[in-house]
Formats: structure tokens, C-alpha cells, sequence
């Protein structure tokens, strides 16, 4: 959903609607587990949000509907994907977690595969291999990881400070320019995770216990 979001209407368009991933996640965090919203964590939620789409400015694109869609659906599933397995499956090892995660998925990916043209070479297997062992097992075992010890209503505040790191790579590999937007967008990303981390305490009930 989030490639097809992009292609749709652009990485600025994309990207601000993934800063609607917090809001998913509260929302799944009180249907699995019947927890009251703090208004904390809707702060938190709305301030990350303007950061996104502050850091998602200095890019290009239109909005479509089809293409809003995809990102909308892609906050939606991630928000269940990073809370179903506390409800669900709360006694299964965060590596099994990912292993079967990606087991069941390939069988559903592998016929995109044949859609359109394929262009494979050599250079590219690296590249390929590093996104999908370092960039998605290894964020996900991590992500997994971090959600059985933190505040369920904060799995996916933290998570946004991901958009930062593009900015950083951009300045330190590509040279990019960081604008005062993007400056500003940082800094509210920041803020909403120090909002609510200070806002309640961030281990889980089960482990303090």
C-alpha cells in the first residue's frame, strides 16, 4: 500500500499520511485491549503528525484519491500489524514472530513478481538483499521487540522518528540541503516523542509488575 501510495501521489503526499500511523495505533490499542485514550498519547499523536507532514513538504507530488487510499490503508495495517501480536499472540518469541511473518507473506507477494516488467541484474541483489534481511526482518524483530516493553499507545509515536533518519542520510551522504520546514518538522517529531514518554510511565503494566 505505501509503494503504491507513492507511485500514486509522491513521497510528500505518502509520507504525510503515514504520520496517521499513531492515531491506528491508539485506536487498535482500545479495540484489543479496551484501554482508555489519554489525551497524551492524541497530543503526542497530532504533534508527530505535523511534523510529518512538515518533513513531507520538501517533497513533490499530487493527491489522488486512489493514491490517499493507499497511504490511509497503509497507517490502518500498520497500526493493526504492530498491535495484533500483543493481544493475539503475546506468549511467541519476537523471532518467530518475524520468521513466520514473512513466511506467510511471500506466497502473497510473490505474484506482484510478474507484474510488469522485470529488471534484474546483478548490482541490484545486494541492495535487495540488504532491504529485505536489515531494513525489514531486522526492523521488525526490533519493532517487535520494543513493543513488549514500552506503553502499547506509544509503539507507534516512537516509530516516527524513522522519517528522520532519510533527512540525516540525505545530509550526510547526498549533501542535501535541510530547510527550515524540515528543521521545524524534526523538531515537532522530537517533541511528540518526549511529550509522551514524559507523559506516562513508558514500561508496560505486565512488566513492572
Amino acid at each position: 500500500f505505501y509503494v503504491q501510495s507513492i507511485r500514486l501521489c509522491g513521497m510528500a503526499v505518502a509520507g504525510s499520511l503515514l504520520g496517521l500511523q499513531p492515531i491506528a495505533v491508539v485506536f487498535f490499542v482500545r479495540c484489543f485491549f479496551n484501554e482508555r485514550i489519554r489525551s497524551s498519547s492524541l497530543i503526542s499523536a497530532v504533534i508527530g503528525l505535523a511534523g510529518i507532514i512538515l518533513l513531507s513538504s520538501a517533497g513533490s507530488g499530487e493527491s489522488n484519491f486512489a493514491g490517499v487510499l493507499f497511504g490511509v490503508l497503509t497507517a490502518l495495517f500498520l497500526g493493526l500489524n504492530f498491535t495484533y501480536h500483543l493481544k493475539y499472540l503475546p506468549g511467541e518469541t519476537t523471532a518467530k514472530l518475524v520468521f513466520t511473518q514473512n513466511l506467510f507473506q511471500l506466497p502473497v507477494l510473490l505474484p506482484f513478481l510478474f507484474i510488469g516488467k522485470i529488471q534484474a541484474e546483478i548490482s541490484s541483489i545486494l541492495p535487495m538483499m540488504a532491504l529485505g534481511l536489515i531494513c525489514t526482518c531486522g526492523a521488525y524483530y526490533l519493532i517487535y521487540e520494543g513493543s513488549k516493553k514500552v506503553n502499547k499507545q506509544l509503539i507507534g509515536i516512537l516509530q516516527l522518528t524513522e522519517n528522520i533518519v532519510p533527512v540525516i542520510i540525505g545530509v550526510c551522504f547526498f549533501h542535501e540541503h535541510v530547510t527550515a520546514m524540515m528543521y521545524a518538522g524534526i523538531g515537532c517529531v522530537l517533541l511528540s516523542v518526549v511529550w509522551g514518554l514524559l507523559g506516562r510511565d513508558i514500561a508496560s503494566p505486565q512488566l513492572t509488575a
